[in-house]
């Protein structure tokens, strides 16, 4: 049998052309399919599916159900695999504790400047000077000349540009501990038989033995 539309072979009893949709017979689209006798049930067509509106089995490809009209374009297509939500990553988590402080914080360290908790003095050819309660002391010979006027002056006591003692000539300071230096004099200072590098502080404690140019004196701290 042909379709009298496009003259396209439709089966016997088909109540719409399968290519072009046509009715075949008066049949109107979309209504009660029309009575149809099928051969007897054999295996299914391979690939085939239902007609999504009168349930007729047809074979993909075909563009019209020859049962009812109905339009097969895109029925029994398969749909595309939606894909699967992935996995969201955990919030980071810390890597390492903030780090420990490897070493204990430094111990407080004396402060130059602080005054002396003490007095303290020198003692030279049996006589006393006191040292200023100052942190920084200066020895040597005033001198009107250069203005130079250090805290000890030691020309009562001897000190002359012949017993070889400089206008500034070395200096005590407490530190925490009482310190001398020599102040990079011309004839050098001597602390316990030994001769101070310049411009270095060194520790004194009390009962030792300063030679300042050629002047002898002990120093004491109580």
């Amino acid at each position: 049998m042909n379709c009298p539309a496009c003259q396209a072979q439709i089966p016997d009893g088909a109540a719409f052309c399968d290519q072009c949709g046509a009715s075949i017979g008066g049949a109107v689209p979309g209504g009660a399919p029309a009575p149809l006798i099928f051969p007897p049930a054999g295996p299914p067509v391979a690939g085939g599916t239902t007609c999504p509106s009168c349930g007729t089995p047809f074979v993909p490809g075909t563009a019209f159900c020859d049962n009812c009209g109905a339009s097969l374009t895109g029925a029994g297509a398969p749909q595309p695999a939606q894909p699967s939500p992935q996995p969201q990553p955990p919030f980071p988590q810390p890597q390492q504790p903030f780090p420990q402080p490897q070493q204990p914080f430094p111990q407080p360290q004396p402060i130059p400047g602080v005054l002396p908790p003490t007095p303290a003095r020198l003692m030279i050819s049996g006589q006393t000077i006191a040292v200023p309660q100052k942190a920084e002391v200066t020895i040597g010979r005033a001198d009107v000349a250069s203005s130079s006027f250090p805290d000890i002056d030691l020309t009562p006591y001897g000190a002359s540009p012949q017993t070889g003692v400089s206008r500034m000539h070395a200096k005590l300071s407490w530190q925490g501990a009482w310190m001398i230096e020599d102040l990079n004099s011309t004839n050098g200072t001597t602390l316990r038989g030994q001769k101070l590098v310049p411009r270095q502080k060194t520790p004194i404690n009390t009962g030792d033995t300063i030679i300042i140019g050629t002047l002898q004196l002990t120093f004491y701290a109580s």
